[in-house]
């Protein structure tokens, strides 16, 4: 059968022409770079906002940081013992809370400007 669907239940590719008017169309549907000729271009505040909500988090999880040094413990003569140390730097949680508040704070402001 000529003009047949390939897919049961479908119709044939091509076999309604539709138009359709643009101003039909909800503008929750229509992408922000339609809007924009240059597109999605994100502000500086929302950027450093998203930085400090996502260090907040880290330092939160992380709780500090933690790096290896390595050490000369014996050097006598053509003899060199060297040993690795860990140190770490604690971070306080309350830092990773002030930095995810700060962070927040800017996105609301940055909502309210824009």
């Amino acid at each position: 059968m000529k003009g047949a669907s390939p897919h049961p239940g479908r119709p044939a590719p091509g076999a309604f022409p539709v138009e359709v008017d643009p101003r039909a169309i909800p503008s929750s549907l229509i992408p922000y770079s339609l809007y924009e000729p240059e597109g999605f271009a994100m502000k500086p505040n929302a950027i450093l906002a998203i930085v400090l909500i996502a260090a907040g988090i880290a330092a939160i999880v992380y709780q500090g940081i933690t790096y290896t040094t390595r050490e000369k413990v014996v050097d006598i003569g053509p003899v060199h013992v060297m040993e690795d140390r860990t140190r770490s730097i604690p971070l306080p949680p309350i830092i990773g809370a002030l930095a995810i508040v700060a962070g927040a704070a800017l996105l609301v402001v940055g909502s309210r400007k824009g």
